[in-house]
């Protein structure tokens, strides 16, 4: 066992033979600054880098001409948020102009793999610098001021060398789970658009839907275009203090406060429209996508969407949510919303209204939706089973990088069949 030494709560104890410096003696960084809107899309332009996304460093959606090559970010560097989410991090695949949410960050002194690494195990340690009224960021000092263990050279080679491959085995498992869970939520989608417009028993009789979405439904269904069965409403809050619903392709109609949202929020609800338990929600912006519902709360959503409700109540609730979420009335959307770009596209009420739905026997929705509603059940669970391996052995991961670069384990006396075996074991939990 080495000895070891002090250094900091971000590192704990570190082999004494190792140093313990500031970042600006091993890096040069450089901070992001607003597009030159004079120089965007220049044709002799560079892509542009925006900021950070919930999972990390966006991509570029615009060029800019940049005459100063001392303000890009190259190939191999390191791009890190420095505004909310903060230290979140990629590696540049090319040249890049970077926009002010981000940093580019060179080593100089240290093995570039090696401040990979740190960099990682750094990334919710920057938090503790980050600061800010309307948003949490950190600046070019503070990043130059953060320590970063720094052991030998060979030793730096043997931790990248370690958790190259270690690394490699935990991503690798990370990803076969992911995949299952992508197997297991189209699993889930193609029941749903398969039962709810053929319905649970396999019917002889079945006639022409008369609609160009929809090829064949059971005969005992009815086809009625949407302006006999919703009506829109457009009743706005007076106080501002009903609850905020978000309308998601992904998870529905839910209370903003149940979400991990980062998004700009109004200061004022007043205005925005009411949507009650029962109300269709719509997601004008999205609807193409999917980002329609039936709500079970009550709560206002954004006065841009659109609020439609039942006529004649011909519609089991929980049968309507999954048929507004179909697959092909989905593709339907799509193809009757206008626009320049797929995120400009738009339905507006007339085009929803005049869709014709399929309306079976009230008693077949239920049955339809208390089917569905088991799958659901089933196919959830074995998704939650596969993103608590995922989180495991994401945590393991972090512990993983945390040991290796502050010296809590010797690299240079790795067992690969150790690490198989570990990763192995999470995955049988």
């Amino acid at each position: 066992m080495r000895r070891m030494k002090k250094s900091s709560i971000f590192c704990g104890n570190i082999p004494s033979n190792w140093e313990y410096k500031r970042l600006k003696y091993v890096i040069n960084v450089i901070m992001g600054q607003s597009p030159d809107s004079s120089a965007i899309n220049d044709e002799n332009g560079v892509p542009f880098m925006q900021g950070a996304t919930e999972f990390g460093v966006s991509h570029p959606h615009v060029t800019q001409f940049c005459d100063n090559p001392k303000k890009l970010s190259r190939e191999g560097d390191i791009l890190m948020t420095v505004r909310a989410p903060v230290g979140k991090m990629n590696i540049s695949d090319q040249v890049y102009c970077i926009g002010r949410g981000l940093c580019s960050i060179k080593a100089i002194g240290v093995n570039p793999d090696y401040l990979k690494y740190f960099i990682i195990k750094s990334g919710e340690d920057f938090n503790y610098y980050s600061n800010g009224t309307t948003y949490d960021a950190i600046t070019i000092s503070d990043i130059k001021n953060f320590y970063i263990c720094v052991p030998s050279t060979p030793e730096q080679v043997a931790i990248v060398h370690y958790l190259d491959i270690k690394c490699k085995a935990i991503d690798e498992a990370i990803e076969r789970h992911k995949e299952i869970i992508k197997k297991l939520e189209k699993y889930k989608s193609d029941n749903l658009s398969y039962f709810t417009l053929n319905g649970l028993h396999k019917i002889k009789k079945i006639k022409d839907s008369g609609v160009e979405w929809l090829e064949n439904v059971p005969k005992s269904w009815k086809m009625i275009r949407g302006k006999y069965l919703f009506e829109e409403v457009s009743e706005k809050s007076k106080t501002g203090e009903e609850e905020l619903l978000t309308v998601s392709q992904y998870t529905g109609i839910t209370p903003r406060s149940q979400k991990n949202v980062t998004m700009f929020e109004a200061e004022s609800l007043v205005g925005y429209k009411i949507c009650e338990a029962g109300d269709i929600a719509a997601n004008t912006m999205w609807l193409w996508a999917g980002a329609i519902g039936v709500s079970d709360y009550y709560g206002v959503i954004s006065p841009s969407y659109n609020v439609y409700r039942q006529i004649d109540n011909a519609y089991d609730k929980d049968y309507l949510d999954c048929l507004l979420r179909s697959k092909p009335l989905v593709q339907h959307y799509k193809a009757l919303s206008t626009g320049i770009r797929p995120s400009r596209l738009r339905l507006y009420p007339t085009q929803f209204l005049n869709i014709k739905f399929p309306v079976p026997p009230k008693d077949e929705q239920r049955e339809i939706a208390s089917y569905l509603k088991e799958v659901f059940r089933r196919t959830d669970e074995a998704i939650k089973r596969k993103d608590n391996i995922i989180s495991k052995l994401e945590d393991y991961r972090k512990a993983v990088i945390y040991n290796a670069v502050t010296g809590k384990i010797d690299c240079r006396t790795y067992s690969r069949t150790k690490s198989v075996n570990t990763v192995d074991t999470i995955q049988k939990e």
